[in-house]
């Protein structure tokens, strides 16, 4: 929108403009789905109605719980995203797989939750997490945490330290 009297030009809805009317709401979209997805979480969960947090060690009913890759998916083999029983974890979506999947936090070779430096309410809920033991980290699991630190991890750490995500 651009006006005169004053000069302006605004790239987005006026104020006092009206809300665009959609015509159709809902549209038909073909989409790829995960094939190995409902086992993935089979295997994590089974027939259980709670779960465990591999990060904060929280039991929680499964539909808070998420069948989180260790090592990203999009990263993995063929070989890897077949291997249900240690490239993925339960993380709660209360915060610990979104922590974990932007890199704020990674289990260390030990099993021992790391966290990125931070200030305030983050950091507050990283101290939380840093130092606990996961148990997802095994012997199995230990190459795709490897590969979180490495690759998540350690450049959200530099990012944080660095000056900003």
């Amino acid at each position: 929108m651009v006006t005169k009297n004053p000069a302006a030009v605004s790239l987005g809805y006026a104020p006092d403009a009206r809300d665009r009317q959609f015509a159709v709401l809902d549209r038909t979209a073909v989409a790829k789905y995960r094939v190995e997805q409902g086992a993935l979480r089979h295997v994590l969960i089974g027939d259980a109605a709670v779960g465990t947090c591999a990060l904060c060690g929280r039991e929680l009913p499964v539909n808070l719980l998420v069948a989180a890759h260790i090592k990203q998916r999009a990263e993995c083999s063929d070989d890897e995203r077949n291997d249900l029983r240690n490239v993925a974890m339960l993380a709660c979506s209360l915060g610990c797989d979104r922590l974990f999947e932007l890199g704020y936090v990674t289990v260390g070779p030990d099993g021992t939750v790391l966290a990125t430096p931070a200030e305030g309410a983050l950091a507050e809920q990283l101290a939380i997490l840093a130092g606990r033991v996961s148990h997802a980290h095994h012997a199995a699991s230990a190459g795709y945490f490897a590969w979180h630190r490495e690759h998540v991890f350690e450049r959200g750490v530099r990012s944080v330290v660095g000056g900003g995500r």
